[in-house]
């Protein structure tokens, strides 16, 4: 069955061709009616002609009797002639504004088609589009239920709790101290977590920007707004489809390397575990690790403000931001944290790094690599793990709902400016015709020449 997408396509290119084949009716319609409204005019314009040519030979005949007496039956002609002469002028000026009329009427109907054709063309190159586009978001979906990702999350929450990567795991286990291990994880959780952070910064810019694009721009700006929804929600679902074995297979591989590589030796393991290096060590791992969280704790402040100033400025933005209440809320909790971050900072001297310092060198690269490698598999592993087919299906498809909603009325808004504005254009027009002849109007009414 056609997806929501690709119905509404399919509707519009309906809709659009069903409008070209009745504004080209109408158009043959109103050019019909304007060419029998020259026929009028012709008409009475002949008829204007003849009757001043009678009059003009009943005067040269006054002129030329010898006796005013003579001239009375010609005065009695005369004056029904002028009588027929304004009746007729009257027809006339009827005549000629109802030509004008059906030639607005003509315009309008030429308009309308010339827009419908248009139309017609953007809608059927837009169904072609969304056909080919929705083909693809299918062969996506279709992958889901077939190998390798019918059971990729299986496969990857199973590689978590087997070799190679638990092997690799136990190995780095076995050649890092605790507590330095347990450090270094840290470290990359909160790097991660900072790429998380950067993304919803930016996504959350993006969302403000769309919403206020609504705002503004009504029926269009919903659409814009939607379809960034639905774009993100169809990214999803290619990256995974595209990448997601790829990354199975990369996980297996780093833990395949980690197993291939060296062991410490004896002799690295002593240095690594001395205590001389261990104790100082310990002590200025947990300073760094508070000093870490008192920075991301700013982070996050900083961005809870940069929003707060971004929605006072929305809001108006004439404004001084900083006077805003939820502004100076933020800018509140970011000075407390900059403050608890410049103590846990000054815990932090170039003494205590120095110790931390000694430590992590007593390590070597290749197995600093080594757990890098393993905390990267494990980073792919959980990730995989926890997505199904549903939590890609399902936003994509609540997404396409939303948008085809907007499409829709945003379709309608377009449909019925064009009515209005093509209505506007047509009355303008007989208005001008209109004012053109007032002054004839307005006599030949006064003189009881129009019926």
């Amino acid at each position: 069955m056609p997806s929501p997408l690709v119905v509404q396509a399919t509707q519009e290119t309906g809709r659009y061709q069903t409008a070209t084949t009745d504004a080209l009716a109408a158009f043959g319609s109103r050019q019909a009616a304007q060419t029998a409204a020259e026929v009028v005019v012709g008409t009475r314009t002949a008829e204007l002609a003849d009757l001043a040519a009678q009059i003009a030979a009943v005067r040269a005949a006054l002129a030329a009797v010898p006796m005013p007496a003579d001239g009375d039956p010609l005065l009695v002609q005369l004056a029904t002639l002028l009588a027929a002469l304004h009746n007729k002028q009257g027809e006339s000026l009827t005549a000629q504004t109802l030509l004008a009329q059906a030639k607005a009427s003509t315009a309008r109907a030429s308009a309308e088609l010339t827009r419908a054709q248009q139309q017609l063309a953007a809608a059927t190159a837009n169904e072609a589009r969304v056909k080919a586009e929705d083909a693809e978001r299918l062969a996506w979906v279709a992958a889901l239920s077939q190998p390798p990702l019918d059971t990729l999350k299986a496969d990857a929450t199973a590689a978590l709790t087997a070799a190679p990567f638990t092997t690799a795991l136990a190995r780095v286990d076995t050649n890092v101290p605790a507590e330095l291990r347990t450090r270094a994880r840290e470290r990359y959780v909160a790097q991660r977590a900072r790429i998380t952070a950067a993304r919803a910064y930016a996504t959350a810019a993006e969302d403000r920007a769309t919403q206020e694009q609504a705002d503004a721009e009504g029926a269009s700006g919903d659409v814009a707004q939607k379809t960034l929804d639905f774009n993100r929600a169809a990214a999803a679902l290619r990256a995974y489809v595209a990448t997601a074995k790829e990354r199975l297979d990369r996980a297996i591989a780093l833990a395949e390397g980690v197993l291939a590589s060296p062991q410490l030796t004896t002799q690295q393991k002593a240095r690594v575990t001395d205590t001389a290096l261990t104790t100082p060590g310990i002590t200025a791992a947990g300073i760094e690790k508070d000093r870490d969280l008192a920075a991301a704790a700013v982070a996050a402040k900083q961005a809870l403000y940069d929003d707060a100033v971004l929605a006072a400025l929305v809001d108006d933005p004439d404004t001084d931001p900083t006077t805003a209440a939820d502004v100076i809320t933020a800018q509140t909790a970011l000075t407390t944290a900059v403050g608890d971050l410049t103590t846990k900072q000054g815990l932090y001297t170039p003494a205590v790094r120095a110790d931390l310092d000694k430590w992590e060198a007593a390590l070597p690269d290749t197995m600093w690599k080594q757990l890098a490698a393993v905390e990267d598999a494990r980073a792919i592993l959980t990730e995989l793990g926890g997505i199904t087919a549903a939590s890609l299906t399902g936003p994509l498809t609540a997404a396409e709902s939303a948008l085809v909603l907007k499409l829709d009325a945003a379709a309608a808004r377009r449909r019925a400016a064009a009515i209005l504005q093509d209505t506007v254009t047509e009355r303008g027009a007989g208005l001008d015709a209109v004012l053109s002849a007032l002054q004839d109007a307005q006599f030949s009414a006064t003189r009881g020449d129009l019926t």
